[in-house]
């Protein structure tokens, strides 16, 4: 297991993980964890076509996503004004966004599919909740989960021109 840290701004992701020594079409699992919203859309693109290019069969990849409608300010969940607010005053803005309804068509482009796919509510249920049954923290409604499966590796993987 390795983590490999990569500033997507100045640095080569495939670069990267062939310094930490993944072979390609190897079974990985790829952690993008705070991420997303904060690349813009060519940078999001490049990022899965690089993922696609080094996960081998049976790879996953989780990560985290806002919801586009946050970006466009429509503040429809539990705490999106404030989180939106506060990410804007630390000059960390957030670019990216998915609709649900996308989701499932941005990992079929990259040879993934939808194994998870949880919402704000959903994580509550799941990870929030004590023995009694009572929902005892709340997830702010910016935020939704998704678990993806490969199931079409690339095999002819071109490096992405930076």
């Amino acid at each position: 297991m390795a983590f490999v840290p990569v500033d997507f701004e100045t640095e080569s992701l495939s670069a990267r993980l062939e310094e930490a020594g993944l072979r390609r079409q190897q079974k990985s699992l790829f952690i993008l964890e705070g991420l997303l919203m904060y690349l813009r859309p060519g940078a999001v693109e490049e990022l899965f076509r690089t993922i696609q290019g080094y996960a081998g069969p049976g790879s996953s990849v989780v990560f985290d996503y806002v919801r586009a409608s946050v970006l466009r300010g429509e503040a429809h969940g539990d705490g999106e004004r404030e989180i939106v607010a506060r990410v804007t005053q630390a000059h960390e803005l957030w670019h990216f966004g998915l609709e649900t309804d996308d989701i499932g068509d941005l990992l079929a482009a990259y040879g993934l599919r939808l194994a998870e796919h949880r919402d704000a509510t959903a994580l509550e249920e799941a990870y929030f909740r004590n023995p009694s049954g009572k929902i005892v923290g709340h997830v702010n409604g910016t935020h939704c989960l998704v678990t993806a499966e490969m199931v079409q590796a690339h095999t002819a993987w071109e490096q992405p021109a930076r």
